[in-house]
Parts: structure tokens; C-alpha cells; sequence
């Protein structure tokens, strides 16, 4: 396992949403790990391609840039700064204007990294007539040096022996200027990576970005055309200054003897370069791979750089001011007259042979392989992630992209390495609220049933209340019908004792009227011996004549009295059996009110057991009525709970 690589890009975990389109972009997918909250990256997996940076629309990613430590340290420390060519598309017609203000800043001198693409490309060509390699990759891109070793390590081997140009303007400060060996280098680059690439060799101090130099610029105020234009401390490059247009690097080639760039290839961005390289192992054993290959990462390469502020212009308009400049600086080297193109070339050589070294300039590659820890899941190990995904059937692998890695399968391989979850899986995610709808509809439905449970337990009890307070009247007219029927029966009780003693009294007068014709009979006998006495008596008064007239009217007056006697003791017979008749029929009556009073007891008994009964059997039912009220009212308080969740 080789050093580790420096960390390039910062996040922002407050501003990123989880959305995944810096996986989508991401050309490893798998530096990235989402098995958290928010997404952070494995550096030692990330080669610095910045895909991710430029994709994130929420500045959740951005570049981690040394603007602000260089900014703190001009005038503090002893610099010299190394421009690479993208600066002709960064800073448009103020290249040198950019050279005219670092100067004005305390810095001792500014190199032209084209210039270290043409001893670039010296240093290539060297090699490829010394050791006749099948293949050259080209490796001024870091992004591409990383994914070699990381991911492709078994080309390794056909990464150029070579600095990139970069590392050959700073290796031809230290050996040609002696004076500026110990001055700390500003590196103004349109590439994130590249600080990776001078931490590796132990040179380079500060990875200034032209975005965000251009940014600085912006805040401050500070225009380039108010500072001259100075040149470069370098002599001039020629054509190199195409180097960081796609095909650039083939074109310098291209002046030079040999026709290397008649088996070249030409190939630049992340959705292409990768899997390209991925297959160019094969295509050496082969034999139809290219002799030489110039790749970069970006689309726009290192013009539409990933830290440059030009990188959404056009690919004409970028290229435009490179091949302007590319103009001038072959006219520049132009010789007339007969031979010219011989004799610049010849220039030219003499002048790079100038600054070039064998063994200078030589650079060796990290195999990085062992810093790549995802591992392939097994058939068996990858169904098991799918059921926890799940996906279950082949209709279930919609490879949807959603997730960023462009196919279940790579999604199920970041999950088997603990990388993500399958919460983050689109499908899943859907299937999940589904089965939530679901379950709150289904809730809703038990709501709704609950809500009419509840509203029926709200009726009944209301029900439930109003029975109460019937039975409540009931009881109250039962109490009144009680003291009714116990009233009924005292006067009941009262009238059987009024009848007995009626009856009792009935009873003495008709055993005292069936006395009456044995007195009448006595007294009708008295008077019958009466008017015998009278009558002899007034036999005995005629008998006397006058002595006997006294005595005679005497006589008659008892006979009249008896006869009056006698009458009077017929009516009073007469009477007294109309009275022992109506006493008969008195007691006969007295007879049957008793009945009718004793029966009527008896109701009144019977009345008052029914009554109290029924007092009791309301009773029952009020204290039942109460407690099924109170288990309602559990039944409402239970329901609510339920309710509220």
C-alpha cells in the first residue's frame, strides 16, 4: 500500500441533500460512502476527477484549495509560481497581465508550465526510442494516474516512465535556477488533483486554483489589466501550449521525426476515458492497442479544467484563445528563408536539450490496488443484499440510476461493503411508502371505523343517559304509586274493619229484631187479655147500671186502648219484618263488601309486592345503566387513544 493520497475535496454536510448525483458522476462510484446520514469520501479511493463538484448544485462539495494559505503567506515567504496552459482560457488576453500581478505580490519569478510540456514530450519520445514499449499512456492528467493505480494497476507499467508538465517545470526550477531551488512553488492549476500530484514527488507548496483566484479577484476588486504584462521567466514554449486542449499533447508529438502519431489515440472524458482503460490491457495482448495515448479526465481537458472558471464556456471558446496563443508562440519561433521549418525545429531542439536530463525527469507509480477495499459479493452473497433491497425477481432490477451507480447490481455491491442501504434505493423507497400508504389507509379505514364505533358509543351513551332519567322518573312514579298503593291499602284495611263492625252491628240488630215478635206477641197477647178484661168489665158496668157507668167508660177507654195497642202492635210486626228482611239483606251486602274488601287486600298486597319489586328490579337497572355508562365512557377513552395514535 502506497502513501496516502491527498484529500481534495471537502463537504459540506449542512448543504448536501443525499440526492446522489455526485455518485452518478463519480466514474469509481464507490469512494463514496452514503451508509450514513450524509455522504463522505474515501479519499484513498478518490482519484480527484472533481465530477462530483461540478454536478452538486447545492455547493455541498467544493474544492479543498491552498488560495487562502498562499494569499496569507505573499510577502512572508519567498515564492516562484508554475502557470499551467489553461491560463490562456481562465484569464483570456491576461495571461501575462496575471504574471505582471504576482510580481507586484512579492513573487520571484512565474514559469510557464508549457514549457514543461514540450520536455515533456522530449521525455517521451526518449523513452519510447530507448525501450520501444506496445503502449505509452500519457499521464499529464492525475485523475488518470490515480484511477491507474487504483483500479487499473495492471497498466501501471504503461503509464509514461515521465513527469507530467507540471512536475518537469518544477524539477527545471530546482536544477536550472539554483537561485529559486528554496523558494516555495505556487502552482496556479485548473486541476483539483494536481495536488496530489507534487505532494507525491515532495515538491510543490501551494495548489492555487484558478477558480478560486479568480473569485479572489472578484471580491477584491482587482483587475488584471491594471498590471503589466510581464513574460514568463522561462524561454517561450512553441506549440505545447496545446496541452491542455484534447489532443494537444498529440500534436506536439506530431512536429517531431518518427510519426508516433500515426498509432495514437486520442481520448478524453469521464463517461468515456475509464472504461476505455479499463478494456486497453486487453487490447495490448491483443496488439491493436495504440503506441500512444493521450487522455484526460475532462471533456474540455484541461482548458474546461475542474477548478478552472471557465469550464461551462463552449469548446470553441475555449480552444479559441488556446490556439490564438499557440499561434503566436510558433510564430515566434519561425524561422525564414530557405530550410526555415528544419532550422526552428532545429532551435527548438537545441533549446530543450538545453534544460533536459536523462534520469531528470523520471517518475515510478504506486500500485494503489490494496487501498481499493470493495469486494465482489458471491452470486449467493448478491441475492441475499437483492432480498434486503427487496428485489426478489428479475422485474424487480429496474436499474433505475436513481441511486447514482447506473445498476442494481452496483448499488447491491456498495451495500455487501457497507457503503450505503437499501433505504436509499429508489424502488425500495417506493415500495416502502406503498406499504405505508397502504397502512395508513388501512388505518384511515380503522379511523373511520373507530370514529363510527365512537359515534355510536356517543349515541348510546347519550341513549344510555336519557334511559337513566326515564328510569329515574319511573322510580319516582313508583315511589309515588308505593305510597299510592300503601295509602290504599291503610283505607282498604280501614274499610274492612268499618265493614266487620258494620256487619257486627248488623248482625245485633237482627238478632235483636228476631226478639221483636216474640215481645210483639207478647204484647199482642197483653192486649188481647186486655180487651177480655175490658169486655168483662163492661159486662160487669151494665151489670151495676149507674154505679157501673165509671167504671164503663173506664172499660171502653181499655178496650180502645188495647184495639189501638193491638193496631199498632201489627204495623210495628209489619216494620220489624221489613227490618229483619232489609237486616238480611244488610248483612247479605255486608257480607259481600267484606269479600270485596279482603279481596281488595289482597290486590293491594299483591300491588305493593309488584310495586316494590319493581322498585327494586329499576334499582337494578339504574346501578347497571351506571355501569355500563363507565364502561362506554372506557370504551370512548380507549377509542380516543387509539384515535391519536
Amino acid at each position: 500500500m502506497g502513501s496516502s493520497l491527498a484529500e481534495v475535496i471537502s463537504i459540506d454536510q449542512e448543504k448536501c441533500v443525499n440526492c446522489y448525483v455526485c455518485i452518478a458522476a463519480c466514474p469509481v462510484k464507490f469512494c463514496n460512502d452514503a451508509s450514513g446520514d450524509g455522504l463522505v469520501v474515501n479519499h484513498a479511493m478518490c482519484i480527484g476527477c472533481g465530477e462530483c463538484v461540478r454536478v452538486c448544485t447545492h455547493e455541498a462539495r467544493t474544492v479543498l484549495d491552498d488560495t487562502p494559505a498562499f494569499l496569507r503567506d505573499l510577502g512572508r515567504e519567498k515564492m516562484v509560481a508554475v502557470v499551467a496552459p489553461a491560463v490562456a482560457c481562465a484569464f483570456p488576453g491576461r495571461t501575462l497581465n496575471l504574471n505582471g500581478w504576482l510580481r507586484a505580490r512579492g513573487v520571484s519569478a512565474v514559469f510557464d508550465v508549457s514549457f514543461g510540456a514540450e520536455l515533456t514530450v522530449k521525455s517521451y519520445l526518449e523513452h519510447m526510442k530507448a525501450d520501444s514499449p506496445s503502449c505509452v499512456i500519457a499521464q499529464p492528467c492525475p485523475a488518470i494516474v490515480n484511477f491507474v493505480e487504483l483500479y487499473a494497476p495492471e497498466l501501471i507499467p504503461h503509464l509514461a516512465p515521465a513527469d507530467s508538465p507540471m512536475l518537469h517545470a518544477m524539477k527545471m526550477i530546482k536544477r536550472f535556477h539554483p537561485d529559486l531551488a528554496h523558494h516555495k512553488i505556487v502552482v496556479v492549476s485548473p486541476c483539483l488533483a494536481k495536488k496530489r500530484e507534487y505532494v507525491e514527488v515532495g515538491m510543490g507548496d501551494y495548489n492555487v486554483t484558478m477558480k478560486e483566484l479568480s473569485d479572489y479577484f472578484q471580491r477584491e476588486g482587482i483587475r488584471l489589466g491594471d498590471f503589466p504584462a510581464v513574460e514568463f521567466t522561462n524561454p517561450p514554449a512553441e506549440r505545447a501550449v496545446l496541452f491542455s486542449s484534447p489532443g494537444g499533447l498529440l500534436r506536439t508529438v506530431a512536429r517531431w521525426k518518427g510519426g508516433a502519431d500515426t498509432r495514437a489515440r486520442k481520448i478524453e472524458g469521464p463517461s468515456v476515458v475509464y472504461p476505455y482503460l479499463k478494456t486497453l490491457k486487453q487490447s495490448v495482448k491483443e496488439g491493436v492497442a495504440p503506441q500512444l495515448v493521450d487522455c484526460l479526465n475532462c471533456d474540455h481537458g484541461c482548458n474546461g479544467g475542474t477548478a478552472t472558471p471557465a469550464r461551462d464556456l463552449s469548446p470553441d471558446r475555449l480552444e479559441h484563445e488556446v490556439e490564438k496563443r499557440s499561434r503566436a508562440m510558433q510564430e515566434g519561433y519561425r524561422k525564414s528563408g530557405p530550410g526555415a521549418e528544419a532550422r526552428t525545429r532545429k532551435s527548438l531542439e537545441k533549446l530543450l536539450d538545453a534544460y533536459w536530463e536523462p534520469g531528470l525527469y523520471t517518475r515510478s507509480y504506486t500500485d494503489r490496488s490494496a487501498d481499493n477495499i470493495i469486494r465482489t459479493p458471491s452470486e449467493a452473497e448478491l441475492k441475499a443484499v437483492y432480498g434486503s433491497m427487496g428485489k426478489h425477481t428479475a422485474a424487480d432490477l429496474y436499474n433505475c440510476s436513481a441511486c447514482g451507480y447506473n445498476s442494481c447490481e452496483g448499488m447491491a455491491v456498495a451495500i455487501f461493503n457497507g457503503i450505503n442501504k437499501p433505504e436509499h434505493c429508489a424502488h425500495f423507497i417506493m415500495d416502502e411508502n406503498q406499504k405505508l400508504i397502504d397502512r395508513i389507509n388501512a388505518r384511515a379505514m380503522q379511523d373511520e371505523e373507530i370514529a363510527s364505533i365512537d359515534r355510536s358509543t356517543r349515541d348510546l351513551s347519550t341513549n344510555m343517559q336519557s334511559i337513566s332519567g326515564n328510569i329515574d322518573e319511573l322510580n319516582t312514579s313508583i315511589a309515588e304509586i308505593s305510597r299510592d298503593v300503601q295509602q290504599s291499602k291503610s283505607v282498604a284495611e280501614e274499610a274492612s274493619r268499618n265493614v266487620d263492625d258494620s256487619g257486627e252491628a248488623f248482625s245485633g240488630l237482627q238478632a235483636a229484631s228476631q226478639e221483636i215478635p216474640d215481645v210483639l206477641q207478647f204484647i199482642n197477647d197483653t192486649v188481647d187479655n186486655l180487651s177480655l178484661l175490658a169486655l168483662n168489665a163492661k159486662i160487669e158496668a151494665a151489670r151495676a147500671g149507674d154505679a157501673g157507668k165509671g167504671f164503663d167508660v173506664v172499660a171502653t177507654e181499655v178496650k180502645g186502648l188495647a184495639d189501638s195497642t193491638a193496631g199498632a202492635v201489627v204495623r210495628i210486626r209489619e216494620i220489624t219484618e221489613k227490618i229483619v228482611s232489609a237486616s238480611k239483606n244488610v248483612n247479605q251486602a255486608m257480607d259481600a263488601l267484606r269479600g270485596y274488601v279482603t279481596t281488595l287486600e289482597e290486590y293491594q298486597v299483591s300491588i305493593a309486592a309488584a310495586v316494590e319489586q319493581q322498585s327494586t328490579n329499576t334499582h337494578n337497572a339504574s346501578g347497571l345503566l351506571q355501569d355500563l355508562s363507565g364502561a362506554v365512557a372506557d370504551i370512548h377513552a380507549n377509542l380516543s387513544r387509539v384515535a391519536e395514535g
